[in-house]
Formats: structure tokens, C-alpha cells, sequence
């Protein structure tokens, strides 16, 4: 099925397309589109997966602007995956932290390394090769920082 949301995406919609993909639809195809096609693509028979995608309306977006835990509520995951609410809540505090720019926003990183190391049953080689790309979005993240930079470029 064809996926769609708004361009310029962050954490809550990146995280969104991550659920679609390993839980509702693993031949998802995802399209980044302007407000004004949005309608046309849903006429069309795409699924909008960002609750102001639907209407493209301000006053239907959550009021804390994250959309990944409503999705995970909307199919039901959030009874029957217990992962899935704790995930929610690092993506929201993730996205909130983000904006803060006060240097909070690298709690994550220690989450995201003990993952890893779950996922590769501490094999120290396989923690290694899997965090160097994790370091390059880091240090590309705090090199633009250090320019003044705020983060998120979007084409």
C-alpha cells in the first residue's frame, strides 16, 4: 500500500513509518508530499498516517504534536505489545527534548546503544559496527549544532 505524510518529517512521523512497516504493511511505500497533495494522493487510495495529514486542518493535530502513540492505539497495539507504549513515550520525549536544544536531546543515544547491544547479544564487534553510523548522525548532528545550526534540514 502507498503511505503519505506531509514532508519535512521528525522523530513522531519517522517513527510512524517505522510501525507501518514492521507491524501493518511490510511492502509499505512512502511518499512525502505538500499539504496540497495530500488530498488528491488519499482521493486516490493512499493511507495518510499523520492525524494532520487527514484533514490538513491545525486544529486536528494532538495538542503535544505527537502522533506515533495515537497510531499504535488506533490498531490496538498499545493493549497487546507492551513495548510498544514504552516506545511511544521515548519518541515523545524524544521529539519534545528535541526542540529544546539544551543538550537533553542526547539522552537517547544511551538508549539506542543498549538496543544494539540487545539486539546483538552483547557481541561486542557487532555493537561497535552497528553504532558507527549512529556516531555519524551524532557528530553531524553536533557539527551543526556548533555552525548554529538547529537540526532537521528537509529537501
Amino acid at each position: 500500500m502507498r503511505w503519505v505524510t506531509r514532508i519535512g518529517v521528525r522523530f513522531d512521523r519517522t517513527a510512524c513509518a517505522w510501525f507501518i512497516k514492521r507491524f501493518l504493511d511490510s511492502e509499505a511505500e512512502f511518499d512525502f508530499l505538500t499539504a496540497d497533495e495530500m488530498p488528491a494522493a488519499i482521493r486516490a487510495g493512499a493511507q495518510a498516517y499523520h492525524n494532520y495529514s487527514w484533514t490538513g486542518r491545525a486544529e486536528d493535530l494532538p495538542e503535544d504534536r505527537i502522533n506515533f502513540p495515537a497510531l499504535i492505539a488506533k490498531y490496538g497495539y498499545d493493549k497487546s505489545d507492551p513495548a510498544l507504549p514504552l516506545m511511544a513515550a521515548s519518541v515523545r520525549q524524544a521529539e519534545r527534548t528535541g526542540f529544546a536544544k539544551d543538550g537533553s536531546e542526547n539522552y537517547s543515544l544511551w538508549a539506542i546503544a543498549n538496543g544494539i547491544s540487545v539486539m546483538v547479544n552483547g557481541d561486542d564487534a557487532a555493537i561497535t559496527e552497528r553504532m558507527m553510523p549512529i556516531y555519524d548522525a551524532l557528530y553531524a548532528y553536533c557539527r551543526l549544532r556548533s555552525e548554529g545550526g538547529t537540526g532537521w534540514t528537509t529537501g
